[in-house]
């Protein structure tokens, strides 16, 4: 006699909703690390978002010392400095969701929307940082070292580059693409491993 990989999941699921025993991808890629645990991982995104807030108000502060507040909006650095605040906001309620079922959409069947703002805005950030780096050491570096602008053109680059390498989301929005539309949810045993790799290997996954 056969039998479905959808009739195995069937027992699992309570009131359509994914178990701890087979939550939805997105809790893995988006919620957990590949080399920390869980809480540790929550934490470092805390601290990373902290520290990033602190960068943002001291070049506020700085900035208003010497100009009005209402320039410091056109310097591309700044803006990246408020999208990168955004996105580490966004990644920290995400993971908080994952870790501390902070959220009754924990259990989503389909990808909440913060975490399709995670994902774009990863993928938005993470260029832009590099690139906000590129062209103040190459074109904007008078010869003298600020502390400030140490941060906001190194250190951002090294904050995005940091929570790239420990997490587990795509590296673009078009990678994510397929695991972040509303249409249905691919759902997996929860593990350590990356769950596209394992359906790749034969695993058993089931689509709902």
């Amino acid at each position: 006699m056969r039998c479905s990989c959808a009739s195995l999941v069937e027992p699992l699921r309570v009131n359509n909703r994914p178990t701890e025993a087979f939550p939805p991808i997105w809790h893995t890629r988006y919620g957990t690390s590949a080399c920390l645990t869980p809480k540790a991982f929550f934490a470092v995104r805390v601290a990373l978002a902290v520290s990033w807030a602190a960068v943002v108000a001291w070049s506020l502060g700085d900035w208003v010392h010497g100009y009005e507040i209402g320039y410091w909006f056109t310097k591309l650095t700044h803006w990246s400095a408020v999208l990168q605040l955004a996105y580490h906001a966004v990644a920290v309620y995400t993971t908080g969701v994952v870790v501390l079922r902070a959220s009754s959409e924990a259990g989503a069947r389909t990808n909440p929307s913060f975490v399709v703002a995670t994902l774009v805005l990863q993928s938005v950030m993470l260029p832009i940082s590099f690139m906000v780096c590129l062209l103040y050491w190459t074109l904007g570096f008078g010869g003298t070292l600020h502390a400030l602008s140490n941060f906001t053109h190194g250190v951002n680059f090294v904050a995005m580059a940091f929570d790239g390498l420990i997490n587990r989301q795509p590296a673009d929005a078009e990678r994510g693409e397929g695991e972040t539309g509303s249409k249905g949810a691919t759902w997996a045993p929860h593990s350590r491993r990356d769950p596209a790799r394992a359906a790749a290997r034969g695993a058993p996954v089931a689509r709902v």
